[in-house]
């Protein structure tokens, strides 16, 4: 909270240093001022929704003025992580400041401050892909998966109890499961990931592991909304006293 509230400090400075620098009329000048008294009533980013209506409506009445487009572009920016989006409109305002204002003495601080947003919109169109995918999935074959982020990746694991039964009543399996790492595309259309299991067989007679199999899963999945992803698993099945067995098929998972 409290960096919130620095940040909305320094942008009520920054516009307040403008406002003696631009001549509107009684309309625009109406909801300039409505403008920074919101700003000092924010105390939440999302606050600067009503900010970002009133410099736009003062926009309309001054649509020549370039100081209510970088004064819209910095209150955009805040608004930038609830939404990417509202980057690119403060990106673009703060473009028309500049095209307005060609000899503005501020001109490199303000390309300055678009390059950064660039770099905010990276991140936090990054975060919100991530952030779709994050919770509990259950496949057609009603196995349960649970995706989650760690240190800014996606990752998964199976929650889905696994029973197998050996070849006698004297074997029992432990089964282990590696943690998985997705890989999204730059679209976020595709969801690939590829995972390994290891089952191993161990003779409580004989007290030792007499068996082990690995499955090495492949999917390749195609985001059909933010509930249902479908595509195909590629399964490799390696045994230590058989051949190897491949199998494709057709899967789906829905958000649980």
């Amino acid at each position: 909270m409290k960096k919130t509230q620095t940040l909305i400090a320094l942008i009520f400075i920054s516009i307040i240093s403008f406002a003696q620098d631009c001549n509107l009329n009684e309309e625009a000048k109406k909801h300039w001022y409505r403008a920074e008294t919101l700003i000092g009533m924010t105390e939440k980013e999302k606050d600067y929704n009503d900010v970002v209506l009133e410099y736009k409506k003062a926009a309309e009445y001054a649509p020549d003025c370039p100081n209510i487009y970088y004064n819209l572009g910095l209150c955009q920016e805040m608004l930038c992580k609830s939404d990417a989006k509202n980057c690119d409109a403060a990106i673009s305002n703060l473009k028309k400041y500049l095209e307005l204002n060609s000899n503005a003495s501020d001109k490199e601080e303000v390309q300055a401050k678009i390059y950064g947003i660039e770099v905010k919109k990276e991140k936090f169109e990054k975060e919100q892909k991530f952030e779709q995918f994050v919770g509990v999935w259950k496949r057609s074959n009603g196995d349960t998966y649970e995706i989650y982020k760690e240190d800014e990746k996606l990752k998964t694991k199976v929650l889905t109890s696994m029973d197998f039964n050996c070849y006698n009543s004297d074997d029992g399996w432990q089964h282990g499961y590696d943690v998985i790492q997705i890989t999204i595309n730059k679209d976020c259309m595709i969801l690939d990931y590829k995972s390994k299991s290891t089952f191993i067989c161990y003779n409580k007679k004989n007290q030792a592991y007499v068996k082990t199999t690995v499955f090495s899963y492949e999917y390749n999945l195609c985001i059909v909304s933010s509930s249902r992803l479908e595509g195909t698993c590629h399964l490799k099945i390696d045994y230590n006293d058989k051949p190897s067995e491949r199998t494709t098929e057709k899967i789906y998972f829905e958000k649980q």
